[in-house]
């Protein structure tokens, strides 16, 4: 299944992120610092960078709020951002 992003893109659940317009396969960037891949899309005009997790946990995971939850890959390896290998944990805050 795709689901298309900001009107210009397609992702999947294999991380696979297609400009729909261009039929151009986007290439994410890895980080070496922290271990993730980022991707930089054009929203409204402008170049947003993006990670690659975090736009499969918004896209497929009907429940993801980026506020209050924590993305985990399953098999401990940051570069395996397809979807089977994401979850979420829910943070919740502790008052004194």
């Amino acid at each position: 299944m795709k689901k298309i992003l900001f009107d210009l893109y397609s992702i999947d659940e294999n991380a696979e992120l297609i400009n729909v317009k261009t039929n151009y396969k986007m290439n994410p960037s890895y980080n070496e610092i922290n271990s993730r891949y980022k991707v930089n899309l054009s929203v409204n005009g402008k170049k947003t960078s993006f990670y690659l997790h975090k736009l499969i946990a918004q896209s497929f995971i009907e429940i993801y709020n980026e506020e209050t939850d924590e993305i985990h890959f399953i098999d401990g390896n940051p570069k395996n951002c397809v979807l089977k290998n994401i979850s979420i944990y829910r943070m919740c805050k502790i008052f004194p």
